[in-house]
């Protein structure tokens, strides 16, 4: 029995399983008979035949495939089929256009209709010509398709023809004309779109279509559609202004509107804040265009509603001096959602009015008012603010201390670093952290001691935060930053140890420390900590000295393949480029962890084809898919001629067991000359 005839039988068996991988040995087969089992295989009841013929097929744009699977969409007793030969099609793309265009004049009002669809969907221009001819097609269906898919090819030489339908009478054909022009962009359209407005039914396709346009002349009509009856026709006109936001100067355009225009606009939109919750964005957004003073107590009135208090919050700070009153209200209201966002509002106005209100709210019963007080208060940038603020350092919730962190590092200058040193020997070991969190922040040559004594703190908390700290200070500042860092070396604490670890790695900044720190970070190589080796090593790829890259080659030498630690010395000597990486990573693709795998490939990327490429077609057989789809990327960015890649990817565009794999490697294949200048 011939391969063929083995290819029909399983076609007919029982199993579906069996069936599907008789689709997948016709992939293998380049000649019509293979052709044929692959389009058999559309008409499968089950459906995970089908797709992967579809996957086959659409890998194949001969012209031979292409008439074949325009011949099922005439299909009328398979729906599956005629809709997975429309999926490929599709997905051949643009190889489909001269085939489909040669055959929609013959074929019946469904077929043309499926046709019209595919090529609005592929949206090649060659299709322009042939489907403004079926704009006076006898079957309104598809006069409709046309309509659409013209909208989709980004021609806009079939503009008068759409604006011509639009002006038709013919409300069925108008709206997905306006849909269409809508999606063209063309600046032509937006007076007769303007002029559509007169028939209602069309007004919301019309407004959506204006907002896509972008063009000033809309605006008028625009505001006018806010007080619309209709709410769908007034969602549409909102968020065309809300688009046009972004393309004109909107703020221009409304205020050259006349007063009554202006007013009734501004009544529309805050009742859309009243009534309307999917809306309010949008209405915000055009409230601020407004500059509607009526507005302000609208917004203070949602204040309870926490999922829109950013967009309030912004609102309320742009109308200025104007919403503190209400605001400054609003601070003592029962509810705590409302007194958080008044206090989040206040600080983005910045207006030094609300300051003593907010101090008061630094004490309220309720801690997210608590934090949101500090932070406006440090934005508002009031130095009159810090005694009140400092007792938030040992607030209960650490998103208050946080917040008091950030608003005191914003408000104190370096030469004011004196006021913590109270909270430096404080007994509480949580304010003795916040203080010193906050001297890196403030800097300055004060800071630097002040770090270094809470760096002998007994809780290593307040250490971390102090090694921290002393990674944000400059060698300027503090000239022994770098010596108090490789003490931080030997702390007790894990935790610290890698902090300072990582610290040294970034901010060395002398060369003659660099020695002094590649020793530091070595002797962190037999940590007890498996994260503190991982950031020992990962530091000294930063440091980058010649015994630093020494000591990580050792890494790979003695065969450790802890994952963090491994990871981090491959990722360090990738970005040096050592010409010894190849030598040390190429061992490490036999490695269990396939995280591990992954990292030595991908970090063969810049060696030479002849150097690596061995290494890399053998992880196209890699047990784990992340590998292989990696070394795909590899073979695309190889450099390779593209009978060679298709060569190596071709099986694995066909039969990997994993679909994302197989999905890049057809991607690759799909690129001229299949091959990419990098790889992924």
């Amino acid at each position: 029995m011939s391969m063929l005839d083995d290819l029909q039988r399983d076609l007919l068996d029982a199993n579906p399983d069996v069936r599907r991988d008789a689709v997948l040995r016709a992939a293998g087969i380049s000649d019509r008979s293979g052709m044929e089992v692959l389009l058999r295989g559309l008409h499968d009841p089950e459906w995970r035949v089908r797709k992967t013929a579809v996957e086959v097929l659409s890998q194949r744009p001969e012209k031979e495939v292409i008439e074949g699977l325009a011949a099922i969409l005439e299909s009328e007793e398979n729906a599956g089929a005629r809709n997975s030969a429309v999926e490929a099609l599709v997905r051949i793309g643009p190889a489909s256009v001269p085939s489909l265009l040669d055959r929609l004049p013959r074929s019946e009002g469904d077929v043309r209709k499926f046709i019209v669809d595919i090529l609005g969907e592929i949206g090649d221009r060659r299709a322009a010509d042939g489907l403004v001819s079926l704009l006076k097609d006898p079957d309104e269906n598809v006069r409709s398709s046309a309509i659409e898919a013209l909208g989709r090819l980004g021609d806009t030489s079939v503009v008068p023809a759409l604006i011509e339908i639009l002006g038709s009478g013919n409300l069925w054909l108008a709206y997905p004309a306006a849909e269409a022009l809508g999606r063209l962009g063309d600046a032509r359209a937006a007076p007769p779109l303007i002029a559509a407005l007169g028939e209602r039914v069309l007004r919301e396709a019309v407004f959506r279509a204006l907002g896509r346009l972008g063009d000033a002349c809309a605006v008028p009509s625009l505001a006018a559609g806010l007080w619309d009856g209709n709410a769908s026709i007034r969602d549409a006109a909102l968020k065309a202004l809300s688009g046009l936001a972004d393309r004109v100067d909107l703020e221009k355009e409304m205020s050259s509107l006349s007063a009554e225009v202006r007013g009734r606009a501004g009544e529309a939109l805050i009742r859309v804040l009243a009534e309307d919750s999917e809306a309010r964005q949008p209405a915000l957004r055009m409230l601020l265009v407004l500059r509607e003073p009526r507005a302000v107590d609208s917004l203070v009135s949602l204040l309870p509603d926490a999922s829109i208090e950013d967009d309030l919050v912004s609102a309320l700070a742009s109308f200025g001096p104007a919403a503190v009153p209400p605001l400054l209200r609003s601070l003592t209201d029962d509810n705590e959602q409302v007194r958080r966002a008044a206090a989040r509002a206040l600080g983005a106005g910045g207006d030094r009015a609300a300051v003593p209100p907010l101090l008061d709210r630094l004490k309220d019963e309720n801690g997210h008012v608590r934090q949101q007080a500090a932070r406006a208060l440090g934005r508002i940038g009031d130095v009159s603010s810090v005694p009140g603020i400092m007792p938030l350092l040992g607030d209960p919730f650490p998103d208050v201390q946080d917040a008091a962190v950030e608003a005191l590092s914003a408000l104190l200058s370096p030469d004011a670093a004196a006021v913590l040193d109270a909270e430096l020997s404080s007994s509480s070991p949580t304010r003795r952290r916040n203080a010193a969190a906050i001297l890196g922040q403030v800097g300055g040559p004060g800071a630097g001691p002040r770090i270094v004594f809470a760096l002998k703190d007994e809780k290593r908390d307040v250490r971390r935060a102090a090694v921290e700290s002393l990674a944000l200070l400059s060698g300027g500042d503090f000239p022994d930053k770098f010596s108090s860092l490789l003490r931080a070396l030997t702390d007790e604490d894990g935790e610290v140890r890698l902090l300072a670890a990582r610290a040294i790695g970034r901010g060395v900044e002398k060369d003659e420390d660099r020695r002094s720190a590649a020793a530091g970070l070595q002797n962190l190589l037999t940590d007890e900590d498996i994260w503190v080796r991982a950031a020992a090593a990962r530091s000294l790829g930063w440091v980058g000295t010649p015994e630093a890259l020494d000591a990580l080659a050792g890494l790979f030498r003695r065969g450790g393949t802890e994952e963090p630690v491994i990871m981090a010395a491959i990722e360090a000597f990738g970005e040096r480029t050592d010409a010894r990486l190849p030598s040390l990573a190429i061992p490490l693709l036999s490695t269990p962890d396939p995280e591990v795998r992954k990292a030595a490939l991908a970090a063969l990327s810049p060696f030479p084809w002849e150097q690596v490429g061995e290494a890399v077609y053998a992880a196209l057989a890699d047990p784990s898919w992340s590998v292989r789809r990696t070394a795909v990327g590899l073979v695309a960015g190889s450099g390779l001629a593209g009978l060679e890649v298709r060569r190596r990817l071709a099986p694995i565009a066909q039969g990997d067991p994993d679909e994302l794999v197989r999905e890049e490697a057809r991607r690759v294949l799909a690129e001229p000359g299949g091959t990419r200048e990098s790889a992924p």
